[in-house]
């Protein structure tokens, strides 16, 4: 498990940095507990999440989602 990125600003872009190489997931979380956590892509929970596989100095994008209230 990695650290949270903090908050993402309103343009919608996040940076996470130090990554070893490997394949990943990726949860999005409400802080605030209003919404259902989301992984990616539009996935209910971690086994089904989609992968995302990282390498040295990777960019991604499209790596995003829309919470819903429970």
């Amino acid at each position: 498990r990695l650290p949270a990125p903090p908050p993402t600003p309103t343009t919608g872009t996040y940076t996470l940095t130090g990554l070893p190489p490997g394949t990943y997931r990726a949860a999005f979380v409400d802080p605030t507990g209003n919404h259902t956590i989301e992984y990616f892509d539009n996935k209910p929970d971690y086994p089904t999440a989609n992968t995302l596989n990282i390498t040295a100095a990777t960019t991604l994008t499209g790596v995003d989602a829309t919470l819903a209230r429970p």
